[in-house]
């Protein structure tokens, strides 16, 4: 499966076939 790792202001986000994932942040997917 394809992964994407974004990394801006600190966070890092993940993306891959599980759905959005969120670290070092307080931004949260609802």
């Amino acid at each position: 499966p394809d992964c994407v790792i974004i990394k801006a202001g600190g966070v890092e986000v993940t993306i891959d076939s599980n759905g959005l994932v969120v670290r070092g942040g307080e931004l949260k997917a609802e």
